[in-house]
């Protein structure tokens, strides 16, 4: 698991969270867990995550994931986050697990983004919403920023939708 280290003015930090077990393993946002300690090691904040805030929902031996925390109040500057994440065995996992097989970003002239994603239905039942998360992450890892959508319409088992979130 990662977490920048640095000056916070902000109340959400987005974590990576790599499963190195030998099982896949379901990761809710509820189960990720921060905190942030002074140079001196005193605790000056906590953090959790949500519930459905993580993706992928399962994570498959030596794959990451990305999900936020969410601290009340800032982060002073210098802080050491300490992270936590805890995943389940995937048979618990209640949901459809629907995969980005494709996301291109382009810078949009106005400024933002545009990112144009195929999403994928691995032969499951459709449900009525669909959404997408995509995150950017530097060359080091270190998360830029996160984008959600509700995808339109509904995917046949099997099948792929396109759709396009934007900045």
């Amino acid at each position: 698991m990662s977490a920048p280290v640095g000056d916070f003015g902000m109340k959400l930090v987005t974590l990576l969270v790599r499963n190195n077990t030998n099982e896949a393993l379901a990761v809710d946002g509820a189960d990720l867990y921060a905190t942030a300690r002074d140079s001196a090691g005193a605790l000056v904040a906590t953090a959790s995550g949500l519930p459905g805030g993580f993706e992928p929902l399962v994570l498959q031996p030596g794959e990451w994931g990305f999900g936020d925390v969410y601290f009340m109040s800032g982060i002073p500057a210098g802080s050491k986050l300490e992270t936590t994440a805890k995943g389940t065995p995937e048979a618990s996992v209640y949901g459809t697990q629907f995969k980005i097989t494709k996301a291109t970003v382009r810078p949009r002239s106005g400024g933002g983004v545009s990112i144009d994603v195929v999403v994928q239905n691995p032969g499951l039942d459709t449900p009525s919403a669909v959404g997408a998360k995509v995150g950017c992450f530097a060359a080091d890892g270190t998360p830029l920023r996160t984008w959600s959508s509700a995808l339109h319409g509904t995917i046949p088992p099997g099948g792929t939708t396109e759709d396009l979130i934007e900045d």
